[in-house]
């Protein structure tokens, strides 16, 4: 009966592997190719990004069968190129300036719709048959003089230039980051030592934070999904955090998201603890602890994207991690009272004077 068992799964195995082969084997076959021009300028940090983030990956992802020809438009073929595209094409005449990127008779400008629309474009291209070159004068020209290297976009910056985008908003993250770090090692070490964190908390502290979480992730998930500006303020860019390749879990899940599931399970617990069965509340202390820990850690992951990797700050995102923060201090003290009390030891140095006066 095992072997019988064995050569079943043996076979499915064979059957599921030859399965993909043959999904994966026509597509490296494919001689379809998506062609497109970029508009960018050496020192446009808005190009910079785009490029880092949405082209360089994509090219990366598709190989031969996209194909980006990189134009600076600070030298003088490549701004012959851009007056060129400018005439063809209507809305480069409303909206000058860059990165501007055009596939097809499609044009894309800006760090917010070129992450957009350009992976759907070039999908859905792909499944059409391929787009050729854009249509204006003096493409075929351009390429036969400069050529097409492989794009490799630009030098990534150092550490220095990607914080000093924004010092102000980097420097308000770096200090959140510190508050976030100095959090969980104090309450680890006050957890370890079973020692009771300097005060109880409010009982309406926690729900409160709690909505003001999910209304902070409600807001971000709004912008991720819809692809709108977001409401930044006065200091940060939240909107260049969003388009980022970070603002999604793995590529799919949007961070946003990701964090309201997060508010709403804590929310829960925390309904379940205050208003459930006295038996559990010790089990929903553990889970609510639990949960904002991970968020914490989560928190100080995302935190520390904004200054050195991104070179941008979103208020929006600090805002969640000060949010996570208190509710992980608050759940803390719970967690100690709940389950390492101070007050036993106490009781058992009183119980032994009793025995020796007896």
């Amino acid at each position: 009966m095992t072997k019988f068992r064995l050569r079943n799964a043996s076979l499915f195995a064979v059957i599921l592997l030859a399965g993909l082969f043959s999904t994966i084997l026509p597509v490296s076959a494919q001689s379809t190719v998506v062609q497109a021009v970029l508009f960018y300028s050496p020192t446009c940090p808005h190009c910079e990004r785009v490029m880092q983030n949405t082209i360089n990956p994509m090219l990366n992802q598709y190989g031969d069968q996209l194909v980006v020809l990189e134009v600076d438009v600070t030298t003088i073929d490549g701004n012959a190129l851009y007056s060129e595209a400018q005439a063809t094409f209507p809305k480069m005449q409303e909206t000058v300036g860059v990165p501007t990127l055009i596939v097809g008779g499609t044009v894309m400008v800006g760090e917010v719709e070129i992450p957009a629309q350009f992976p759907q474009l070039v999908a859905n291209g792909l499944k059409s048959g391929g787009i050729s070159w854009p249509d204006f004068a003096g493409v075929t020209d351009y390429i036969s003089k400069n050529g097409i290297n492989p794009p490799v976009g630009l030098t990534p910056p150092s550490l220095s230039e990607v914080f000093g985008r924004d010092v102000t908003g980097n420097s308000i993250s770096l200090i959140v980051l510190f508050g976030l770090v100095a959090v969980v090692i104090g309450n680890g070490i006050g957890i370890a030592r079973a020692v009771p964190l300097p005060r109880r908390w409010p009982k309406w502290l926690v729900p409160a934070l709690i909505v003001l979480g999910l209304g902070v992730s409600i807001y971000l998930s709004y912008v991720e999904l819809t692809q709108t500006s977001a409401v930044c303020g006065p200091v940060g860019d939240c909107n260049a955090v969003q388009q980022s390749n970070y603002a999604r879990l793995f590529g799919i899940l949007p961070i946003g998201l990701f964090g309201f599931i997060g508010y709403a399970l804590i929310g829960l617990s925390w309904l379940a603890k205050t208003y459930g069965p006295t038996h559990s509340q010790r089990n929903f202390t553990r889970i609510i602890w639990g949960l904002s820990g991970f968020g914490i850690l989560f928190s100080i992951y995302l935190t520390f994207l904004e200054p050195f990797v991104i070179g941008a700050t979103c208020a929006w995102c600090l805002t969640s991690a000060v949010v996570m923060l208190f509710i992980f201090w608050t759940s803390s003290s719970e967690y100690i009272l709940a389950f390492r009390p101070v007050k036993k030891q106490k009781s058992s140095k009183v119980s032994k004077k009793r025995v020796k006066r007896h």
